[in-house]
């Protein structure tokens, strides 16, 4: 049985977690949504330094697989397919042995993406809480289709 994370139960978890927007599941997620933006940060300073490294694009991956999780969790639609389709595009770029071509677009792709997830981040300190926007997945899926993916 193929449970998506937009079923029944995930519709019932994301109001849930609307009506008690301070509960621990939204705190935990910051926390770690707040960790999660240190290491970003790390990692793309990292492939600024050496972007023929593919471990740093794996370290990438890794930090969207786990947001997207936790996104899809909380019933966050907007944000789980953002992740979703840089997870995916970051997967693609890792068999590629330098980024070449695509550096430049890449990172303002993952600059962009790190705005947002600041802002998001924000949003949450600021009392207010909502999923993101529809127009970043758009912007995101035509960054990635302009790449080549």
């Amino acid at each position: 049985m193929n449970i998506s994370y937009f079923s029944p139960i995930s519709l019932i978890i994301k109001k849930w977690c609307k009506i008690l927007e301070n509960n621990e599941l939204m705190d935990v997620f910051f926390i770690e949504l707040e960790e999660l933006l240190k290491e970003f940060e790390e990692s793309l300073e990292n492939i600024k330094k050496k972007p023929e490294e593919p471990s740093n694009i794996k370290i990438l991956a890794r930090i969207y697989h786990t947001l997207k999780g936790n996104s899809g969790y909380l019933g966050l639609e907007n944000l789980y397919e953002y992740t979703r389709s840089i997870e995916i595009f970051l997967k693609k770029l890792i068999s590629f042995k330098d980024l070449g071509e695509k550096y430049e677009d890449t990172m303002k792709m993952m600059v962009d993406s790190s705005n947002l997830f600041k802002t998001f981040f924000n949003q949450k300190n600021n009392g207010e809480f909502s999923d993101i926007d529809d127009s970043y997945l758009k912007n995101i899926n035509e960054m990635i289709s302009n790449l080549g993916f």
